[in-house]
This record gives C-alpha cells, structure tokens and sequence, in this order.
C-alpha cells in the first residue's frame, strides 16, 4: 500500500538525504530514488546529478537489483544521467549479467532505451542471451518492456528469441495491459518480425477485449503495427477501432491522428464518414503542430482513401509547405504532391513553385521512389516546375537509373512526356536499355506508360521496341483498356506495331473494355490503325465486332470536330489574305479524318499552325503526335507545312516580317514556279473538300484487308 506524504515532509526528507548524501551506500541511493520514481516525485536535477557523482564512485558495489533500481528510477523520474554514468551502469550489467533475474533485465534496458542510451551490442546481445534462458519467468510487463527497449534501441535481439517470446505472448496475453500489447506490436513491426498468423489473431482478439481501456497513443501503434506488419485484423474490430477513435478525436495529437489514418489506408480499410470528416476538421485545428512526417502520413491517407479533406485543410498543408519547405524531406514533398494528384486537386501556384524549388535545389536527397511521385504530380496537375528543375531531375535519373525499379521509371519517362521535356537521347538511350534487362518486372501500365514517352519524343530503340512486342504478345490478358490503347498507339507513332500485336490486343481490348470504351481510347484505336495502314503487310488486321472499327471511327472525327484554331491560325490567314493567296481555314480532308488549319486554295498545300502543344518546352523539337499527323496528311497526297508559335512570335505582330516569314516557308511550294497538283481538292465555302473521287484514291491507297473474327 501507497502512501502520499505531504509535500512540507517530503521535502524534509529530500533535505535530509542532501545533508547525508556521502554516507549513502548503494542500496540507500536506489531505494531512495526509487521510492521518489514510484511516488512521483523528482527530487531536482542538482539533487540527482549529485547522485549520480556518489553512485559513479561506487558502481562496484552495486547488486543488480540496485543498478536496476537506479537505472529504472531515474528514466522514470525523466532524468538522464551523465555519459560517464551511463558507460559505467552498462560496463556493470555486462560483469553482472548472469545475476539478472526477469525484472532486472527488462527494467535496466528499458531505462537505457528511455535515456536514448546505445549501451553496445555486446551489452544488448548479453541481454538477449540471458533474456532467451529466462523468458518463461518473464511476466506480461517484463516482456512488454524489452522488446520494446530492444526495438526501441535498433537492435535486433535474433530471430530464436523473438520465436520464443511469441509463443509465450499467446500463452499470457490475458494479462497484457493495453500499454503492453501495443508495445510488443509496435516492438514486432519496427524490428520487421512478423509473428505469425496465429499471434495476431490472438492479439487482435485480445485488444477488442479490452478495447475501452486504449488511449489514443495505444490504439494509434497498435494499428499502426498490423499496418506496418502487412496484417490487417477482421472488419468488425476496426470498425470498433474507428468508433473507439471518434469517442476521444477532439483531444488526440497529430502524430496519433495520422497514425491512425494512415493505418487504415494501408489496411485498405475505408472509416466512416463521420470520422474522416472529424479527422480533417481535427487536423485543421492543429496545423502548427504537425511534424512535416506526419503532415505528409496524413495527406497519404487521405488521398488513399479517396476523401478530400476540404479547403480548409489543403490551404493550411499548402502554406505549411510553402512557409518551411526547407524543413520537408524529399519524400514529404512527393507524398504530399503525389495526394494531390491522386484526388484530383489543382494545388495553388504557390505550393508548385515551393516544391519545384525543393527539387531543383535539393535534387540528390529524391530517391527514385519520390521523385516519380513529384513528377508524375506535376504532369497530372499539368504544371511545368521550370526548366531547371526537370533537368536536374533527368540528370539524377541518368545517374541513378540502376536504382530505378520499373514503375518508377516509367512514371518519371511518362511525366517528362506529359510536360513535354526532352530528357536527353542519352537517358532515353540508357532507359531503354535498362528495360530491357528487366522487363518481366514492368507490369503492363508501366509498359505503355514508358512507350508513350518514347512515342512523344519520336525516339526509336529496336530492342525496347522487341522486348515490350515480345512481352505483349506472351500476356495481352494482362493488359486493361486504357493500357492496351496506350500501347497500341506509342508503337504505331513509332512505326513498329506489328499485325501480331495489334491483333491479340485488339481482341483483349474488345473482350475487356465491353461497353465501356473511353472516347480517347477508341480515337487511339484508330490513329493506330490509320499509322499501321501506311505499312503493306501480307497478315490481315483484325477487327472485331465489325462496328468496333466504326465506332472508333465516329470518336476520331467527333474529336477532330472538336479541335479549333487559336489566335496564331487566324493571324496567320490574316496575313496570307494580305499577300493575295487565296485560302480557307479548318479545311476538312476528303476522308473526314483530319482538319487542317490552312489551306492554301489551288495547291495541295496544307499550313498548321502549331502552338506549344506541338513541341518539347526546352528543345523547340516537334513531339511524336505532331509527326504522325504529318505523315498521315503526306501519304493521302499533301504537303504540309508548319508554322512553330515560337517563330511567328518572334515577328511581333510586325506585318513585313509575317509576310517575309510566310513568303520564306511557301517556297517551292506555292509560286508561279511551282506546278499545281492536277487532283488539287475544290472547296466550298466551309472549307469542306468538295472533290470525293479524290478522297477515295487517297484512302485506297493507304487500305489494308480486314477480316472479323
């Protein structure tokens, strides 16, 4: 029984012990603090460094029940004593150790752990040792509290006795407090042991027993380790977790409240509603207080689970990013763009340029993982961080790329595409290469995500091209949609799509997609076929049901239908009617397949009028898309001719310069000296082709057979 004297004779007592304090022996000091530790006191730090000076003398003398008592005491008063000490208390558990009985070992490493102490691996390997022949005397509270020391001091006691310590954790689980079970949970996931199917069990069951008795901290690590364990326990207990959470959420502390949620999103288990808008507001009220860490845990979550925050939130993470990004990891930067991106969420200019900053100045703490996620932030939010910080990105990928693994790499190729930044044929030569050698690792989203970069930047390499053929070919069940029309496309810009895999993805298109087939990936379809019909092959294509290509048709039209001229198309007409050439814009080839900008009117002369859509930011070179257009339009008899925005507004709106510009680029091609095509379309006054016996030449020409399966 305890009893609280009152504070004027404790005092008189600390007073006392003061006045005698050389006369102490060993076991006077220990049961001293330990009677202050278990009463709640704290003597001062200059009583106890005074103590500490006597016990450092006399170490020698120390009983492992005394060190022990010394050493458990004074972590738990939130003393740390001095290094000296410390060394010595160590160096004496060492010579002692055999001594130890349970208490002992579990209180002297935990108070090392408490001090942040790394007493040394032969002191902690001598622990373990002792610990293993002990362990069927250890209590629930003795087990409890070292393998928490020992996770908590990064030592891994061996896997024997963590196999033993398990087993004896399913026999005493009864008597496991909600502080003990969640440190042995937390101690198993952090020195990355997985108990086994049956320990979790038994302790998921244990904690729903005792539910009512965690506090915030208890429950937030105990989900926090079957996240971390890659366990997730039944519905029914985490749904009593989150309603258990919701009870106290206006008083728990964000490094819990992200615990929380990030544990759940890991587990894939989706809260109420109720307490992910509790949570927002709650994390609202704390911003100040969130670690940088747990900041970007708690985004993750959030865009994990699909559930946006609210305004409010997102404004208080974009200035917290903005106001200390210098004290953001590089990871924390790409969790938190990446949260973004995944819901959608157009981020302020502000927290783009701060991270775009981030990058460029701090580009070689980015591991391959985050910097994919960044940049693929960036392409899906469609914001271009800047010249510098993608070529700092691409150098680091140059660098690195044996430490890329598949999905990063083709995020980060894919996302230089999206912004349209050349990284380099020296990278894209590399990349290729790399992937090569680990192709069976590229899932197929990756695989069509890494072509479309290739596509886009026109750059050819025959063994990535082989390898990803041979790949399709081997799996197209694997393939969904969306990544079946993307690779469809890539490898028919680039010219090398084969009947062979057109085929068998076609066939797993129709199978897969059913009714469901996006608009943009029924106008792929088709540029596809049209790119692979300027190649003669002896191997039919196939098309099934045969309103499939009728389909995709009608989507490549509608979408070309859709597409109008900018403020550069109509300068340019502009100043083509002052020159006296006769034209008409948004001419409509006989087909109905393409709309052209200008045409020049008595000449199978086409002008395109290409905006920055149509060329890489930092090389001014036209993007794959804009070469398969070209070369469409060429093979049913035009010429076509490009008018870069780039140059045009270099005439600054000056009259005698568009017109010596346009004059340049009509050389050869529209003057007297230049002969008119006899099959030249006429036009109505819509710009329409009017002239249909030239349209079907053009298409015959580029026919190749059909069959339907």
């Amino acid at each position: 029984m305890e009893i609280q004297p009152a504070a004027d004779v404790l005092q008189e007592f600390l007073s006392e012990c003061e006045a005698k304090l050389m006369r102490f022996a060993p076991q006077n000091i220990s049961n001293m603090l330990w009677a202050c530790a278990t009463l709640g006191v704290s003597p001062g730090r200059k009583f106890l460094a005074a103590v500490t000076a006597i016990s450092l003398q006399q170490l020698h003398d120390f009983t492992p029940q005394a060190i022990k008592d010394t050493l458990w005491a004074m972590a738990t008063i939130g003393y740390t004593p001095a290094k000296p000490f410390l060394q010595g208390a160590s160096d004496l558990c060492l010579r002692l150790i055999s001594q130890f009985n349970p208490q002992n070992i579990a209180n002297a490493i935990w108070a090392f752990a408490k001090f942040g102490f790394n007493p040394g691996r032969e002191v902690l390997s001598a622990m373990a040792t002792q610990a293993m022949q002990r362990l069927p005397q250890f209590n629930s509270q003795n087990m409890s509290n070292t393998l928490w020391a020992f996770a908590s001091l990064n030592h891994h006691p061996g896997p024997m006795l963590l196999k033993v310590l398990q087993r004896e954790l399913v026999h005493k689980l009864p008597h496991f407090t909600s502080q003990g079970i969640e440190n042995v949970l937390w101690a198993f996931a952090t020195l990355g042991h997985h108990p086994g199917e049956e320990t979790l069990m038994a302790a998921a069951q244990h904690i729903g027993s005792i539910l009512r008795q965690f506090n915030q901290q208890n429950l937030a690590l105990a989900l926090w380790a079957f996240a971390k364990l890659g366990w997730r326990p039944h519905t029914s207990l985490l749904s009593d977790a989150c309603r258990h959470a919701l009870l106290t959420l206006d008083t728990i502390n964000p490094q819990n409240l992200s615990n929380i949620l990030w544990a759940l999103a890991t587990m894939e288990f989706i809260p109420p509603p109720m307490l992910l808008e509790a949570a927002a507001n709650r994390a609202e009220q704390m911003l100040p207080d969130f670690t940088p860490q747990a900041m970007a845990n708690l985004m993750w979550a959030f865009a994990a689970m699909s559930h946006n925050p609210g305004s409010a939130l997102l404004n208080g993470v974009t200035d917290d990013v903005v106001r200390q990004a210098n004290n953001y990891s590089a990871q924390h930067i790409a969790v938190t763009c990446w949260a973004f991106g995944k819901l959608e969420i157009t981020p302020r200019p502000t927290l783009m340029q701060a991270v775009a900053g981030h990058l460029t100045q701090r580009i070689g703490q980015y591991s391959p993982h985050s910097l994919s996620n960044v940049l693929w932030a960036f392409a899906t939010q469609e914001t271009h961080p800047g010249t510098a910080a993608l070529d700092a990105a691409a150098l680091l990928v140059c660098k690195t790329l044996q430490d890329f693994d598949a999905p990063a790499l083709s995020n980060c190729l894919w996302a230089f595409a999206q912004l349209r930044h050349h990284p380099g044929d020296a990278l894209l030569t590399a990349a290729a290469l790399h992937s090569c050698c680990c192709i069976d690792a590229f899932t197929p989203q990756a695989i069509s995500m890494t072509m479309i970069a290739y596509a886009t930047f026109d750059h050819h390499d025959v063994d990535l091209i082989q390898a990803v053929s041979t790949k399709v070919l081997q799996m197209p069940s694997a393939f969904d949609p969306q990544a079946i029309a993307n690779t469809l496309w890539a490898l028919a810009l680039l010219e090398d799509l084969s009947p062979p895999v057109w085929n068998c993805l076609l066939v797993t298109f129709v199978k897969t997609a059913g009714g469901c087939m996006a608009p943009k990936q029924m106008c792929q379809i088709f540029q596809a076929l049209l790119m692979l019909q300027l190649k003669p092959s002896s191997l039919p294509l196939f098309v099934q049901p045969p309103s499939f290509l009728q389909m995709c048709q009608q989507a490549f039209v509608k979408d070309m239908e859709a597409s109008q001229g900018d403020a550069h198309q109509h300068d340019v007409a502009h100043v083509l009617g002052s020159m006296g050439l006769t034209h008409s814009v948004n001419h409509i080839t006989n087909d109905g397949f393409f709309c052209a900008d200008i045409l020049i009117t008595g000449y199978r002369v086409l002008i395109q009028v290409d905006g920055p859509h149509h060329w890489t930011c930092n090389t001014g070179q036209p993007i794959g898309p804009s070469k398969c257009r070209d070369k469409l339009l060429h093979a049913r008899g035009w010429s076509v001719l490009s008018v870069p925005y780039f140059l045009w507004m270099q005439c600054q709106g000056e009259l005698t310069l568009q017109q010596a510009f346009l004059h340049q680029l009509l050389l050869g091609y529209v003057d007297t000296r230049t002969e008119k095509c006899e099959r030249c379309d006429k036009v109505d006054s819509t710009g329409r082709s009017t002239n249909n016996s030239n349209a079907s030449t053009d298409d015959e020409a580029c026919a190749t057979p059909f069959l339907s399966l």
